[in-house]
């Protein structure tokens, strides 16, 4: 499998849906039966999920322990087109969305209050922010502006 790998991108292989039945499966036999070398991720919308399936895959394959996680959705056709171009989904993310690192951290401190640094330390005041933002999921807009 060396010979064929793509050196050219990070992964030769990202599982989607390896939290659900089949896709457990199939991370299953991957974890016994994946070739040496095979350079894969579990890919899904649910980080706590994805650790979750890794932690057991690490129980066929101790190696398996540190498996990439890769959190994408399959209905952000940017993030699978970064992702099948083997890029990370942060820099596509970014690339996609935001003029610069500035321009993010401006529309992170508009939208939520605090800059990404201040949201990383919880406070009470943070806590409340990120409950309040939870609860308008889908009732609101994107973060993204025409800033």
């Amino acid at each position: 499998m060396a010979d064929a790998q793509d050196q050219t991108r990070d992964l030769d292989l990202a599982l989607f849906g390896a939290t659900g039945f089949t896709g457990g499966l199939t991370a299953e036999y991957l974890a016994r039966n994946a070739p040496d070398g095979l350079r894969w991720a579990l890919v899904g919308r649910n980080l706590g999920k994805l650790e979750q399936v890794r932690t057991h895959l690490a129980t066929i394959e101790p190696g398996l322990a540190d498996l990439e996680l890769v959190v994408a959705d399959t209905s952000d056709a940017a993030a699978l087109a970064a992702l099948a171009r083997g890029e990370t989904l942060d820099e596509a993310q970014l690339g996609d969305a935001f003029y610069d690192q500035s321009h993010l951290i401006r529309e992170i401190k508009r939208f939520a209050g605090a800059t990404p640094g201040q949201l990383g330390k919880p406070t009470l005041y943070t806590e409340a922010t990120t409950t309040g933002r939870k609860q308008l999921a889908g009732k609101v807009s994107p973060i993204v502006s025409e800033t």
